[in-house]
């Protein structure tokens, strides 16, 4: 028998609108039928379109209150919107790393559904995404190995690109590292402020790595040797088969360069792309 599979997203109105809704609607076109969706809207409301997938607006401010009390209580903290912990690191390329009122979404959210979800393994996507093909659930089911608790796609040298990462929900040791990952939020002054950088990849890393040290945890880099540094992993990667992950300014454009990748790809999809 198959795990059941679940993917997770957020966005704001204005994402919606650029790239959310087509990431969606690719979502109900080309992912496996039954896989659920649990489509978190920062105060907006996406349509569903008939699919053989099961897709779930969420109201973010609803469902997820202790973030709204975490934006609450930074909002005014330089810290936290991208100055970091002197104005000495405050830069238009580099300021997104000290973000965190902007890219605490993302971590509430996930933790959010890790505790309501009935899945075997949740997935986080981007928004910016777009399921481009067809597919399967034997496609994950490889992918994904049963005894890793998360796959991800680590870069060498730098935090990893959490465009995509998988989470296994029945691990023993799955409950750890969701208290952990939101505890660096909620006690932001003994978690995320303590960090080099406080953006959800390079927290997400600090918290894999505790947890793999602590619990002995097993898990899998699904870009080891793609892709160093900078670059666009997810795409040169198996699951680029099937995603296109418009990250940067390429959401503007709709979708990744011809440059991007790093590897022959024979999918129609990329053929068109230049």
């Amino acid at each position: 028998m198959s795990r059941k599979f679940a993917v997770v997203t957020t966005f704001n109105q204005q994402g919606l609108q650029l790239y959310g809704q087509r990431f969606i609607n690719s979502f109900a076109q080309n992912m496996p039928a039954g896989i659920e969706l649990y489509a978190y809207g920062e105060r907006c409301r996406p349509q569903v379109p008939k699919s053989k997938s099961l897709i779930y607006p969420m109201d973010q401010e609803q469902q997820v209150p202790a973030l709204f009390e975490f934006k609450k209580k930074y909002k005014n903290d330089p810290r936290a919107n991208g100055m970091g912990p002197d104005k000495k690191r405050l830069d238009a390329k580099k300021a997104f790393k000290w973000d965190a009122i902007k890219f605490s979404n993302k971590v509430y959210v996930v933790c959010d559904a890790a505790r309501k979800v009935n899945a075997d393994v949740l997935i986080w996507m981007d928004a910016d995404s777009y399921v481009h093909s067809p597919m399967t659930i034997d496609f994950l089911e490889k992918f994904i190995p049963e005894d890793a608790f998360t796959c991800y796609a680590g870069r060498a040298n730098k935090y990893t690109e959490c465009g995509w990462y998988s989470m296994n929900l029945k691990h023993p040791h799955a409950t750890e590292f969701f208290d952990e990952f939101q505890r660096m939020y909620d006690d932001a002054e003994n978690g995320i402020f303590l960090e080099k950088e406080w953006h959800d990849s390079y927290i997400y890393d600090v918290v894999r790595v505790w947890h793999e040290q602590k619990f002995g945890v097993t898990n899998k880099n699904y870009s080891a040797g793609i892709v160093e540094k900078e670059g666009h992993p997810i795409i040169n990667s198996e699951l680029g088969a099937y995603i296109d992950h418009m990250k940067g300014d390429r959401k503007r454009q709709g979708h990744s360069n011809k440059k991007d990748l790093k590897r022959d790809r024979s999918e129609s999809y990329w053929q068109n792309v230049r």
